[in-house]
């Protein structure tokens, strides 16, 4: 993710998103005037009546090579997981499609960020509505892992991001046999930078507009005392049932990490692993409904059904979590307070040590997983260890251990948990399960040493519990513990062979009533996001509770559309 590795004298290896030559700045199609402290526009609308009276379809994306002759495992590889990835952005979002197919159009520059655009992807014509030209490195002495950005917009017609360009270095991805948790990431980083091809950057603010009315917010985001806040409505609704903060009036962004991450993140220490960081520690990425919400407010896209991943961190914990973080008078769990101090990260997802060590934490101090510790990477189970310790999917870490033998020095233990369908939780040492009703003590059986206590609200962990089986078995990607396979495969983890239709994690030889098909993805979907009746995919006739129609859309019931069309992006100092 715009990424170089770092790993500091406490073996903590996380991925820190940082300068590189595409991410300086956007193309000038898309470029603001950096020089305004204000940027206003009048009532203006910003696409007109025919485009918004274009139904919305799935969303079709598509990549092409800038190098004629990539290195074969390399491409290989990238083709394993961009696949998983199309198939994931075209099953949840819903764009107004072009009249014709995309093709590089004359006048446009011929040189990207340095890279010469060949006459094949000059001539070539794409069936699509988005399309990346990728191109493979293998430099070990670049600081990044991958980067994207938007080039070229349908400016004619919606003003969405049409080509774009993404880069991946190949020195630092593991290619030869990753466990699954590194696959995983892999995929993670590709959709992190397709979502950045997508709109997601703060120099695109200002295009952003009501999908529904077709004109500008009146506000999208302003800058407080250097630091950028989003404040389009959608987000801006989401933030505040999140945090359980009304008088929110803005979500504060990235404000560290140079040119590349600063402005076009989200803050880390406000929303924890959300996808869209500007860093990617070890453990449980999520796409949240931050990422979602975010990518309806640009005005280019609608949500199909979806299920996004719940995200505890900052979850309720009010204003003063938001306003503060971690130097009020407050504390917050999310926050550690003694550098060197071992324990499970807030997430549960593995042995950590607290540091303040990461550049976007705004000197905030998390627990990050050490990587010999992470309970989600199976592969670990190889080691030995006496006190029964479990590593894959389904595994967490608990304060304490049991053993029959010996004595774990570092007090905190990765074993198996089990959330049943009324969340409760339970825990799995060597055969033995314990229930963990709320944060107590468990007894210690007869014939072993050692303590084990129950996290605190166990239920709140069920709930955070967005795992899906050996992370969909480099088949997939998981979210909300749901995978979203390639062609071919179905299950609770792709793990079954599956040539008909998909529904849900079901293989189903028609899709069943109230589902509609994706028939190039073989997919079942039922109605848009939020949506309680439908008669299509692709538009809402009445929404779920605490939820409201807009345009054929279920949006959050808080929205408040702007009544003056304008966007003011203000600086105060």
């Amino acid at each position: 993710m715009n990424s170089v590795i770092f790993i500091d004298k406490l073996k903590l290896q996380f991925y820190i998103s940082a300068q590189s030559r595409l991410a300086q700045e956007l193309p000038q199609h898309f470029k603001l005037d950096p020089a305004k402290q204000v940027i206003g526009m009048t009532s203006k609308e910003v696409v007109n009546e025919e485009s918004l009276a274009t139904e919305w379809q799935y969303l079709r994306v598509t990549h092409d090579y800038l190098q004629s002759n990539p290195d074969p495992k390399y491409k290989k590889f990238i083709e394993s997981v961009t696949s998983i990835v199309e198939i994931f952005l075209a099953k949840h979002f819903l764009v107004r499609r072009p009249k014709e197919p995309l093709k590089f159009q004359d006048g446009w520059s011929t040189e990207w960020y340095g890279f010469e655009i060949s006459e094949h992807l000059q001539t070539s014509e794409y069936d699509a509505d988005l399309v990346f030209f990728i191109n493979i490195e293998n430099i070990s002495g670049e600081n990044f892992i991958a980067y994207a950005s938007p080039q070229y917009g349908d400016v004619e017609y919606s003003n969405r991001p049409i080509f774009c360009i993404a880069s991946f270095n190949m020195a630092y991805i593991n290619i030869t046999n990753p466990s699954t948790v590194k696959f995983e990431s892999f995929v993670q980083t590709v959709l992190h930078e397709y979502i950045h091809g997508m709109g997601f950057q703060k120099d695109m603010v200002e295009l952003f507009y009501d999908s529904a009315t077709g004109f500008s917010y009146q506000k999208a985001a302003y800058t407080l005392e250097g630091v950028f806040h989003m404040s389009t409505p959608r987000l801006l609704a989401f933030a505040k049932q999140y945090f359980e903060c009304e008088e929110l009036d803005g979500l504060k962004m990235e404000n560290q990490g140079g040119l590349g991450t600063e402005n076009s993140h989200f803050e880390r220490v406000l929303v924890g692993k959300e996808l869209m960081t500007g860093a990617d520690i070890l453990g449980d990425v999520l796409v949240s409904d931050f990422t979602f919400q975010f990518l309806q407010d640009t005005g280019y896209y609608r949500l199909a059904e979806y299920n996004p991943d719940i995200n505890l961190w900052g979850y309720k914990k009010g204003c003063g979590f938001v306003e503060e973080m971690c130097y009020g008078d407050e504390e917050y769990p999310e926050f550690c307070k003694n550098i060197n101090s071992i324990g499970c990260s807030y997430d549960r997802g593995g042995v950590s040590i607290c540091t303040d060590r990461d550049p976007l934490s705004d000197g905030c101090k998390y627990n990050y997983i050490e990587s010999s510790f992470d309970c989600r990477d199976s592969t670990l189970q190889s080691q030995t260890y006496s006190y029964y310790q479990y590593f894959g999917y389904n595994s967490m870490c608990i304060d304490g251990y049991l053993s029959q033998q010996g004595v774990n020095p570092f007090g905190y233990t990765c074993y198996q948990y089990q959330c049943s369908y009324d969340g409760k939780l339970s825990i799995i040492v060597n055969n033995m399960t314990f229930s963990c009703v709320y944060a107590q003590e468990i007894t210690t059986p007869t014939g072993y040493i050692g303590h084990l206590k129950c996290p605190e609200n166990p239920e709140e962990f069920c709930l955070g519990d967005n795992e899906c089986p050996n992370q969909c078995n480099y088949r997939g990607f998981c979210m909300r513990g749901l995978c979203t396979c390639l062609v071919g495969y179905s299950g609770l983890g792709c793990e079954s062979t599956c040539l008909a239709y998909r529904r849900l994690s079901k293989c189903v030889s028609q899709c069943p009533t109230g589902t509609f098909a994706l028939e190039e993805y073989k997919y079942c979907i039922s109605c848009p996001g939020h949506c309680k009746v439908c008669t299509q995919y692709n538009s809402c006739e009445e929404c779920n509770e605490g939820f409201r129609l807009h345009g054929g859309f279920c949006d959050y019931e808080n929205v408040e559309y702007a009544s003056i069309i304008a966007i003011f992006i203000i600086i105060l100092i």
